[in-house]
């Protein structure tokens, strides 16, 4: 089968709702919603091209947490890169949450995704965990959160070197 037949699974993982461009059973793009918990399988193409759209690599649902990998093509051309992302299970949370706040403060330092730091304040909450802990997931989360582009000429004249729409 080829690569343009074969459709990967990807899990939205985020507390909202994602946007992702695929084909209808007609050949058609057409917007598709994820909501959150839902599954939807794409072409490597289709993902690939959602993934040039973006502004900045923050902005990605396919490497920025807010979308997993269930299912991918192997002959899909970038499989190793997003295989080796650094997907993280709920037992790789809870792992994380293990240990006292100065080592989880090392750990989140790591970690990229918001949406990851996210799901990990919310076991901290469904867990009761220690205040110290909550204030270092915090601290990770907002600075993670500050503004980014999202796509190209979104008028912030920000990093992708495209001035304010009120100066063209």
């Amino acid at each position: 089968m080829s690569e343009e037949l074969e459709n990967e699974k990807w899990k939205n993982v985020s507390s909202v709702t994602q946007w992702v461009i695929a084909t209808d059973g007609y050949g058609q793009r057409v917007g598709r919603k994820v909501l959150p918990g839902r599954e939807i399988a794409v072409r490597p193409s289709e993902r690939s091209e959602i993934q040039h759209r973006v502004a900045h690599e923050k902005n990605d649902i396919f490497t920025n947490g807010d979308m997993v990998p269930v299912t991918l093509v192997e002959s899909a051309p970038d499989f190793a890169e997003i295989q080796d992302n650094d997907y993280l299970s709920e037992s790789d949370l809870e792992d994380v949450l293990k240990g006292r706040a100065d080592a989880l403060r090392e750990r989140v330092a790591e970690i990229e995704s918001p949406t990851t730091i996210k799901r990990l304040l919310d076991m901290c909450e469904a867990k009761d965990l220690a205040s110290s802990k909550v204030k270092v997931l915090e601290e990770r989360y907002e600075k993670l959160t500050e503004y980014v582009p999202r796509f190209l000429g979104d008028g912030t004249g920000g990093e992708d070197g495209i001035s304010d729409a009120s100066t063209l």
